[in-house]
């Protein structure tokens, strides 16, 4: 079986090292997070209800089962980043004031409050904050260059109020699926106009450490359009940290495209959005493994086939209502009373590479005796993970080697399958830089170890 692994960014190469400490094998890209999509608790959405005495959900939560949904995402799943934005007006007319007490907290304070919350749960060092604006202003649409100036000042009142109420914002994108329907419209030069006139504003704001992820847009093919007159530009190209791009309405080897150009230059390549629930824009041709698994395959070819180093699954938690859009489903009474939450099996999934390949580990190179499983070998420090997917209906034996496993002797791991969620595996003994593993039928299984 050929190396995995296709491309390679500007954070990898080839290291020789003392074992432990730096790769000796071949490195491909580093590891920046898996991410999700969050509303407040509160949101009249979030519950499919209102309350119009609060202009808010008819259902309450408690602070203390707010915590622990958040917990949930951010502790035991161990996710590190969060992407967020306004859900309601904040300058109702143009040039007039901005306003960001709107709809019960949904403009300003309670999207603040809650991404302040996610960060107090994710180590300083992993943390990534995405601030990808998808609403705009009933006055915005004319793509002329005082609206670009417009949209600039709109775009860094939004940033700086989530940074004056106690954020970090890490990245932004101009605008959110910027080429989906009429109201979110955007063409590439506007955008690159927009990236010219605000990063001077964000530098005179003391907030030129934001990074630009461009452009955020509904697919693959998309993203890549609108992406060519920001890189035509000088200026405009100079900005751009990462490359990103949600991942509906086409099949995923739409994203070749992009891995190619993030490779070229030198810069990391982020999903950040999918679901399996958005039946309208699923993958077209659809993937090859559906429903549950769909998720975990997706997973699996974003970090080895296309060398993707983030990954976003539409929602953290949701109501139940929403079905697979979420990793959390919170369920309700039929008189509209908070009853609990539940963890989906895509939450599990999630977790066997959230919770042990954390920011800044490298996949390595690594060889495979069985073309039927789908392993991939990640590297931090002495902590080695290894994730081994099966997506065929029976049990798989693979005897995987690579120079980086080294030193490791044993190698605990779990399993998630369609009846499974984080149950502990037999421990398979390492040697001599191989690992043999017997993996279930359709399961995703991850082992840890520590190089000596």
């Amino acid at each position: 079986m050929a190396l995995l692994g296709v491309q390679r960014n500007r954070s990898v190469g080839r290291l020789t090292a003392a074992a432990g400490s730096q790769p000796v094998g071949t490195v491909f890209q580093t590891f920046e997070g898996v991410m999700t999509h969050q509303r407040n608790f509160d949101d009249s959405h979030v519950f499919n209800n209102f309350n119009a005495a609060t202009g808010k959900a008819a259902t309450t939560m408690t602070t203390a089962q707010e915590d622990a949904v958040l917990d949930a995402l951010y502790v035991e799943l161990g996710l590190t980043a969060v992407e967020t934005f306004f859900e309601a007006p904040i300058q109702a007319t143009i040039d007039g004031p901005f306003d960001f007490t709107g709809l019960g907290g949904k403009a300003g304070s309670g999207v603040a409050a809650l991404t302040a919350r996610v960060r107090s749960r994710v180590p300083a060092s992993e943390f990534v904050s995405f601030f990808a604006p998808a609403f705009r202003e009933s006055w915005m649409g004319t793509e002329t260059a005082a609206y670009v100036t417009r949209y600039s000042l709109w775009l860094l009142a939004q940033l700086q109020y989530m940074v004056d109420n106690g954020n970090v914002i890490t990245h932004y994108a101009v605008g959110n699926e910027p080429t989906y329907g009429t109201s979110n419209f955007m063409t590439g030069p506007f955008i690159r106009d927009v990236i010219k006139d605000l990063t001077p504003r964000l530098a005179a704001a003391g907030l030129s450490s934001i990074k630009l992820s461009a452009t955020c847009d509904v697919r693959s093919s998309a993203t890549a359009t609108t992406l060519t007159p920001v890189f035509a530009d000088a200026t405009s190209a100079a900005k751009v940290t990462s490359i990103s791009t949600h991942l509906y309405d086409e099949g995923i080897s739409a994203l070749a495209a992009l891995t190619t150009d993030a490779a070229t230059r030198g810069l990391p390549l982020w999903m950040t959005e999918w679901s399996r629930a958005v039946e309208n824009f699923a993958p077209n041709p659809p993937l090859p493994v559906m429903g549950e698994l769909a998720w975990p395959y997706l997973l699996d070819q974003l970090f080895t086939t296309y060398n993707c180093t983030l990954a976003a699954y539409q929602i953290g938690f949701f109501g139940a209502w929403q079905g697979a859009s979420t990793l959390i489903s919170l369920n309700i009474d039929g008189s509209a009373n908070y009853t609990g939450f539940t963890k989906r099996r895509e939450f599990f999934y999630t977790g066997q590479w959230s919770r042990d390949v954390k920011p800044g580990a490298t996949r390595v190179a690594l060889t495979s005796t069985n073309a039927n499983v789908r392993p991939q070998l990640w590297f931090k420090g002495t902590k080695r993970t290894l994730i081994v997917s099966n997506f065929t209906a029976s049990a798989q034996t693979v005897t995987i080697t690579a120079a980086d496993l080294a030193g490791v002797t044993a190698m605990p791991g779990y399993r998630t399958s369609a009846s499974e969620d984080w149950v502990a595996t037999t421990t398979p003994t390492a040697s001599a830089g191989s690992v043999t593993v017997t993996v279930p039928a359709s399961s995703v299984s991850t082992f840890v170890g520590t190089a000596a």
